[in-house]
């Protein structure tokens, strides 16, 4: 079972799109949900070399931190420690626009990219995949000029194998179970699964999902070894998230979700 992240001081707040994704929010004390969804159109146009510039900032914060150095060693050392854990695509889901001034994903996105570099020492990327209904024309055009792709959703479910790398820390739990529904990926940073299985059954919540969810939760957490992230002290999304590697001895297994 993987081991659960410390308590902390507070979780984070969160809004839930029109089209039923959850984007976090780090230090807002007063939410209030869009009067509708932003569409592509909706952004002012940012060139990617605008973008890039901003980029660049928090790439040397992450590449200066404690957090950096930690995760480091793990991918240096404790994931090579996973025989045949082989990685040929990436999957980023729910990573929020980086366009519009939300801190959070753009120092998400800085560890994600350093990630890759690191990772393609020994494994090669054919394929770098990112969704979200928040994105803007500006991220989408940064995206593609980096020479990643954006699939509308919900076609990059669909891309999840176990050869894939998927990020995706702080997804709503529906969305993070489709993730995870179908394979079990070589390597995932999302949110700990511990703190999602057996969670009460609110109010208008399908009782059947729940348990569905449940049990892909509680597969996912058999079928891999975990320890959280280390805590990034630049930014609060590290918080409740945890690094799983497929467990290679039993990565064939398949689990009932039925």
């Amino acid at each position: 079972m993987p081991r659960s992240s410390k308590a902390l001081q507070q979780k984070p707040s969160s809004l839930t799109d029109d089209q039923g994704w959850t984007h976090v929010i780090r230090g807002a004390h007063n939410i209030r949900k869009p009067t509708k969804t932003p569409s592509l159109n909706d952004s002012p146009n940012i060139s990617p070399a605008k973008v890039t510039e901003g980029q660049q900032r928090y790439a040397a914060l992450w590449s200066s931190s404690a957090c950096c150095h930690q995760l480091r060693m793990i991918l240096e050392q404790e994931i090579p420690l996973t025989h045949n854990l082989q990685m040929d695509k990436c999957v980023c889901l729910g990573l929020g626009s980086f366009t519009d001034g939300r801190t959070s994903s753009k120092h998400q996105l800085a560890t994600l990219t350093w990630m890759l570099g690191i990772l393609s020492q020994k494994h090669t990327f054919q394929a770098v995949l990112f969704q979200d209904p928040a994105f803007t024309a500006s991220d989408v055009a940064y995206l593609e000029s980096l020479g990643h792709h954006v699939l509308e959703s919900p076609l990059a479910f669909d891309q999840i194998d176990e050869s894939t790398f998927l990020f995706a820390p702080h997804l709503e739990a529906n969305v993070y179970a489709a993730a995870l529904e179908k394979k079990v990926p070589a390597l995932v940073v999302g949110s700990n699964v511990t703190e999602l299985i057996g969670r009460p059954i609110s109010s208008g919540v399908d009782e059947a999902q729940r348990v569905r969810e449940n049990s892909i939760f509680c597969c996912f957490s058999d079928l891999t070894l975990s320890e959280p992230m280390p805590q990034y002290d630049r930014d609060t999304w590290c918080y409740y998230t945890n690094i799983y590697r497929r467990q290679d001895m039993r990565s064939e297994r398949s689990c009932d979700h039925s």
